[in-house]
Order: structure tokens, then sequence, then C-alpha cells
């Protein structure tokens, strides 16, 4: 990461760590105590390039975990930033919107409410909760919610190769896990 970059990164989120590098990214979390929000940012020379895997992030919240407890407030949302660099978040998508009956694949786009309604409660769904809950197994914070917007719709074939071109499909947004923090009861 660009040295400049990261004392103005610091200078702006004093909380701010790597949490991994991974070939020729970095990704970073940032604490902001005005929004009470952990922001996962991967950087790296090329963007678009710098993909997430499930395992990495996971590993990266899970080591945060205790500096959040020493914090005096609470966490109440992590930004991940774009799905793309999410890869295992986009097949979940993708595969969710081709099996839903309230997404219109020719048309690309939702048959009740808006784009960002149907990604928000497609990765809402209890079996993908119960895959972002893992990160924050053993602490406090419950995953409640996943909220997005900026939905990005295209041709799927881009994503899934599997599918026709005439396929349209969400395959970007930025994700934001709405997160909730409930003291641990320890037995007397």
């Amino acid at each position: 990461m660009n040295a400049m970059l990261w004392i103005l990164t610091l200078a702006l989120f004093p909380q701010s760590q790597i949490l991994a590098q991974q070939q020729g990214c970095e990704l970073i979390i940032e604490l902001s105590e005005k929004s009470r929000e952990a922001r996962v940012r991967p950087v790296g020379e090329d963007y678009s390039q710098c993909l997430v895997s499930e395992t990495a992030l996971g590993e990266g919240i899970k080591n945060q975990l205790n500096a959040w407890a020493d914090l005096d407030w609470t966490v109440r949302s992590v930004n991940l930033g774009r799905a793309i660099n999410y890869p295992w978040l986009v097949d979940f998508l993708i595969e969710a919107s081709l099996a839903s009956t309230d997404w219109d694949i020719h048309k690309g786009r939702s048959l009740s409410g808006g784009d960002n309604r149907f990604v928000s409660r497609i990765l809402s769904e209890p079996v993908f909760i119960r895959r972002l809950q893992a990160f924050f197994e053993g602490s406090p914070y419950t995953v409640i919610a996943v909220n997005v917007e900026k939905v990005l719709i295209g041709d799927s074939t881009v994503h899934h190769s599997d599918l026709s071109k005439s396929e349209k499909v969400p395959f970007d947004a930025q994700v934001r896990l709405i997160i909730e923090y409930q003291e641990i009861k320890t037995k007397p």
C-alpha cells in the first residue's frame, strides 16, 4: 500500500489495521466511532483483482473481535464495500437470484419492489446469515441483516459460465452487514 495513503487512512481512521495480505492486495479494516461502523477495504494496484475469500474475511474479522471488545462503543455494522471483491458472495447472490420467483432474469429486475430491496432480502436469508455469523462465532456480535445499495445488474455469463447471455442478474452492490451487540451471559 502506498505509504502516503496508509498515513492518510490512519489519520482519518486511527483504529485502522491491515487484516491480511494476498496476491498484491491488502485487506484493511477501519473503525469509525462516529458512524460506529467497521469498514473492510481490499486495497491494491488493481482494485478489481483484489478478491477476498470467505476464509480470509472470516479470519480477518475474528482477529478483530478482541480489539472491538476493548472499545468503549459497540460496532453496529461492517461495510464490506463492493460485492465483486467477494466471489463467494457474488456466487450466492447469482444462484439465489436465478432460483427466485421474484426475479425476472430476462428483464433483469425485481418483480416485488426495488433491486436494492430484493438483493438485501436474498443476502439476509437465514442460510446466508448463518454463513456470515460464523465470522462472529464466540463473540457478543450477531449478524441480523444485510443491507445493500447501488445494485448492478448484468449479463450473468460474465460471472457464471453455465448461463445464457440473455439472463440478467444482480452481480454487484455496496454491501453492509448489520450487527447487534448482546452481552454474553456467564453462568454463576
